[in-house]
């Protein structure tokens, strides 16, 4: 409970920080494309079924671009 406070334990029981890096990472990387995929639909519906469809391909392709010139040795 959050009356009785002990050094070195969280509010929910737990005993210090458990993550790591990699979790830290996992969890920005979820929070990101999550949010993306979620206002994915709702940007293509404002934009209408003739610009939602041409803006995804547009984006596709300027994304295919700069991938292939990142990749460029």
């Amino acid at each position: 409970c959050c009356c009785c406070r002990r050094p070195g334990v969280s509010s929910c029981g737990a005993a210090g920080a458990a993550g790591t890096a990699w979790t830290c990472a996992a969890h920005i990387i979820t929070a990101v494309i999550g949010s993306g995929v979620l206002s994915l639909a709702w940007g293509v519906a404002q934009l209408g079924w003739v610009a939602g469809p041409a803006c995804m391909l547009c984006f596709a392709q300027e994304a295919d671009l700069g991938l292939r010139l990142a990749a460029v040795p």
